[in-house]
């Protein structure tokens, strides 16, 4: 199965305490890994970071299933539900996928089921994971196997750190999660796929072998909440920020 709840109910050891955790992420996935088990003990949401994985996906099961876990744990009422969507919803290029609508679809369930909930848009998210769907690990897997790829070299992208969705993730469940809201969560900077694919071949010190077409497409998400709790959190969303990220994450010590 693509997807599992998990109910943390275990003894951990953090900064060599041991700590009674107690809460609720649905996932297995990149998102699902990075949330810090003191602040989900202390606010004991629902999670649920659990979805179709690959945003080209036209496989009517894969969809429902996300539908049918997504039912299931919208009936476990808690302090706090929150969900992940895509910034797609309102770029033009995406909305009629099945992707995009499904997503709508869900946000329009958590919000009419839960008595309280976060949604965050959320832009490519970038991190340690295996997941070839991604749109970094896509465009990294062609260029290390030397294969040619169609690139829409106009086409706009956003990408954020996992790390730093759990972050702020983490700020909006501890201190401003009184009332239900739907945000996206982006930062301000966006680059064309042809910066993206540059700075892909400089980190990987390899030149990629791709058919440019001058297409565009993609949106400019709202960076306000990024930017806003950014600035409480220290994170360094200033030019430059997808550089930063890509040599994180693709850098010699990460690529394997």
């Amino acid at each position: 199965k693509s997807t599992y709840a998990i109910q943390l109910n275990f003894w951990r050891n953090i900064h060599d305490v041991s700590t009674w955790v107690h809460a609720m992420i649905v996932g297995k996935g990149l998102l699902a890994s990075v949330f810090d088990p003191l602040i989900l003990r202390r606010h004991d949401p629902i999670i649920f970071a659990s979805g179709v994985s690959n945003s080209a996906e036209t496989r009517s099961d894969c969809f429902a299933r996300e539908a049918t876990l997504l039912e299931q744990h919208l009936t476990m009422q808690r302090s706090l539900f929150v969900y992940f969507s895509t910034c797609s919803v309102t770029d033009p290029d995406r909305i009629e996928t099945r992707y995009v609508q499904h997503k709508l679809a869900m946000e329009r369930k958590v919000i009419e089921q839960a008595e309280r909930y976060l949604i965050l848009r959320l832009p490519q998210v970038v991190g340690h994971t295996c997941n070839p769907h991604t749109l970094t690990n896509f465009l990294a897997g062609k260029i290390r196997a030397f294969e040619e790829f169609s690139l829409w070299q106009s086409a706009t992208r956003c990408l954020i750190d996992v790390e730093d969705v759990s972050k702020i993730t983490e700020h909006l469940i501890e201190h401003d999660a009184s009332a239900s809201r739907l945000e996206e969560l982006a930062p301000p900077e966006t680059v064309n796929m042809d910066e993206l694919v540059a700075t892909l071949e400089e980190t990987l010190n390899i030149k990629a072998l791709c058919k440019r077409l001058p297409l565009g497409g993609g949106s400019i998400p709202d960076p306000t909440l990024a930017i806003t709790v950014g600035n409480l959190l220290g994170i360094d969303f200033s030019r430059g920020y997808t550089r930063r990220l890509i040599r994180k994450y693709y850098g010699s010590c990460h690529a394997s």
